[in-house]
Protein backbone atom coordinates (compact mmCIF):
# COMPACT_ATOMS: atom_id res chain seq x y z
CA UNK A 1 0.00 0.00 0.00
CA UNK A 2 1.24 3.51 -0.93
CA UNK A 3 0.99 6.49 0.96
CA UNK A 4 -1.49 8.17 -1.43
CA UNK A 5 -3.60 4.88 -0.73
CA UNK A 6 -3.33 5.04 2.89
CA UNK A 7 -4.18 8.72 2.90
CA UNK A 8 -7.25 7.90 0.92
CA UNK A 9 -8.15 5.62 3.25
CA UNK A 10 -7.51 7.91 6.30
CA UNK A 11 -9.35 10.63 5.04
CA UNK A 12 -12.52 7.94 3.99
CA UNK A 13 -12.45 7.28 7.73
CA UNK A 14 -12.52 10.50 9.06
CA UNK A 15 -15.55 11.63 6.61
CA UNK A 16 -17.68 8.51 7.71
CA UNK A 17 -16.86 9.67 11.42
CA UNK A 18 -17.68 12.89 10.69
CA UNK A 19 -21.27 11.81 9.37
CA UNK A 20 -22.05 9.44 11.85
CA UNK A 21 -21.14 12.23 15.06
CA UNK A 22 -23.91 14.26 12.51
CA UNK A 23 -26.46 11.70 12.18
CA UNK A 24 -26.36 11.25 16.48
CA UNK A 25 -26.64 14.91 16.76
CA UNK A 26 -29.38 15.23 14.48
CA UNK A 27 -31.34 12.61 14.96
CA UNK A 28 -30.74 10.31 18.04
CA UNK A 29 -30.20 13.66 20.51
CA UNK A 30 -33.22 15.51 18.66
CA UNK A 31 -35.44 15.87 21.71
CA UNK A 32 -33.69 17.61 23.71
CA UNK A 33 -32.55 20.22 20.89
CA UNK A 34 -35.59 22.43 21.24
CA UNK A 35 -37.38 24.47 23.74
CA UNK A 36 -41.48 24.59 23.54
CA UNK A 37 -42.60 28.13 24.87
CA UNK A 38 -46.15 29.29 25.64
CA UNK A 39 -46.97 33.02 25.55
CA UNK A 40 -50.16 33.25 27.60
CA UNK A 41 -52.97 35.85 26.06
CA UNK A 42 -55.60 37.46 27.56
CA UNK A 43 -58.12 35.42 26.18
CA UNK A 44 -59.32 31.62 26.56
CA UNK A 45 -59.36 31.21 22.58
CA UNK A 46 -58.90 27.56 20.81
CA UNK A 47 -57.02 28.35 17.99
CA UNK A 48 -55.80 25.55 15.61
CA UNK A 49 -52.37 25.37 14.35
CA UNK A 50 -52.55 21.94 12.18
CA UNK A 51 -55.22 20.61 10.74
CA UNK A 52 -55.14 17.50 10.20
CA UNK A 53 -55.90 17.44 6.58
CA UNK A 54 -53.07 19.66 6.10
CA UNK A 55 -50.10 17.06 6.58
CA UNK A 56 -50.48 13.52 5.77
CA UNK A 57 -47.93 12.63 8.73
CA UNK A 58 -50.53 13.71 11.42
CA UNK A 59 -54.37 12.09 11.63
CA UNK A 60 -54.78 14.65 14.77
CA UNK A 61 -55.43 18.58 14.79
CA UNK A 62 -52.88 20.50 17.01
CA UNK A 63 -54.09 23.43 18.89
CA UNK A 64 -53.04 25.84 21.17
CA UNK A 65 -55.44 27.17 24.24
CA UNK A 66 -55.35 30.62 25.70
CA UNK A 67 -52.03 31.82 23.90
CA UNK A 68 -49.81 30.86 21.14
CA UNK A 69 -46.89 28.49 21.11
CA UNK A 70 -42.95 28.93 19.67
CA UNK A 71 -40.19 26.58 19.12
CA UNK A 72 -36.56 27.70 20.25
CA UNK A 73 -34.23 25.13 18.07
CA UNK A 74 -30.43 25.85 18.25
CA UNK A 75 -31.30 29.74 19.26
CA UNK A 76 -33.53 30.16 16.54
CA UNK A 77 -37.58 30.87 17.39
CA UNK A 78 -40.63 29.58 15.27
CA UNK A 79 -44.06 29.54 15.62
CA UNK A 80 -44.92 25.77 16.32
CA UNK A 81 -46.73 25.78 13.32
CA UNK A 82 -44.17 27.09 10.79
CA UNK A 83 -41.48 24.62 12.68
CA UNK A 84 -43.93 21.66 11.67
CA UNK A 85 -45.24 22.59 8.57
CA UNK A 86 -41.47 23.17 7.70
CA UNK A 87 -40.22 20.20 9.03
CA UNK A 88 -38.30 22.07 12.03
CA UNK A 89 -39.60 19.31 14.57
CA UNK A 90 -42.25 16.84 14.56
CA UNK A 91 -45.31 16.62 17.11
CA UNK A 92 -43.75 12.88 17.94
CA UNK A 93 -40.75 14.98 19.11
CA UNK A 94 -42.38 16.95 21.49
CA UNK A 95 -44.29 14.36 22.93
CA UNK A 96 -41.85 12.19 23.11
CA UNK A 97 -39.88 14.88 25.48
CA UNK A 98 -42.97 14.91 27.58
CA UNK A 99 -42.77 10.83 28.36
CA UNK A 100 -38.72 11.06 28.90
CA UNK A 101 -39.43 14.71 31.62
CA UNK A 102 -42.03 12.30 33.04
CA UNK A 103 -39.41 9.27 33.41
CA UNK A 104 -37.34 11.73 34.89
CA UNK A 105 -39.52 13.61 37.32
CA UNK A 106 -39.40 16.97 35.79
CA UNK A 107 -43.06 17.21 35.19
CA UNK A 108 -46.14 15.50 36.55
CA UNK A 109 -48.61 14.13 34.19
CA UNK A 110 -52.73 12.26 34.88
CA UNK A 111 -54.47 9.98 32.77
CA UNK A 112 -58.14 10.40 31.55
CA UNK A 113 -60.24 7.20 31.84
CA UNK A 114 -61.35 7.51 28.32
CA UNK A 115 -59.16 5.26 26.45
CA UNK A 116 -55.58 6.95 27.30
CA UNK A 117 -55.23 10.11 26.76
CA UNK A 118 -52.84 12.28 28.76
CA UNK A 119 -51.92 15.34 30.36
CA UNK A 120 -48.87 16.49 31.05
CA UNK A 121 -48.04 19.36 33.24
CA UNK A 122 -45.13 21.61 33.04
CA UNK A 123 -45.10 24.58 34.95
CA UNK A 124 -45.65 27.25 32.43
CA UNK A 125 -48.02 25.48 30.35
CA UNK A 126 -50.29 21.45 30.04
CA UNK A 127 -49.72 19.10 26.65
CA UNK A 128 -53.22 17.21 26.33
CA UNK A 129 -52.61 14.35 24.23
CA UNK A 130 -56.22 12.70 23.54
CA UNK A 131 -56.01 9.16 22.82
CA UNK A 132 -59.62 8.75 22.54
CA UNK A 133 -61.79 6.17 19.76
CA UNK A 134 -62.53 9.17 17.95
CA UNK A 135 -60.37 11.79 18.53
CA UNK A 136 -56.75 11.39 19.36
CA UNK A 137 -55.98 16.22 19.00
CA UNK A 138 -52.96 17.44 21.27
CA UNK A 139 -53.94 20.83 22.55
CA UNK A 140 -50.80 22.82 24.35
CA UNK A 141 -52.30 25.35 26.62
CA UNK A 142 -52.33 27.22 30.02
CA UNK A 143 -52.40 25.23 33.65
CA UNK A 144 -56.09 24.39 34.43
CA UNK A 145 -57.22 23.66 31.12
CA UNK A 146 -58.97 20.08 31.10
CA UNK A 147 -60.46 18.08 28.32
CA UNK A 148 -64.32 17.28 28.78
CA UNK A 149 -66.15 15.32 25.99
CA UNK A 150 -63.41 15.78 23.46
CA UNK A 151 -62.83 19.41 23.76
CA UNK A 152 -60.97 21.78 26.07
CA UNK A 153 -61.89 24.08 28.55
CA UNK A 154 -60.78 26.07 31.77
CA UNK A 155 -61.21 24.67 35.48
CA UNK A 156 -60.79 27.17 37.94
CA UNK A 157 -60.02 25.21 41.10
Amino acid sequence: MNFSSSLIIKLFTIIVIYALIIFIWNYIGKENNFELIYNREDNLDLTTIIEKEELEKYDYNIYSYGGNIEIKIRNQKYTLREALLNDKIDMSDIIDKCIKNEKDGKIKTDMYLDGGSKIYKYEEYWIIKCNQSKVKDVYIGMPGMELNNGSVKFNEK
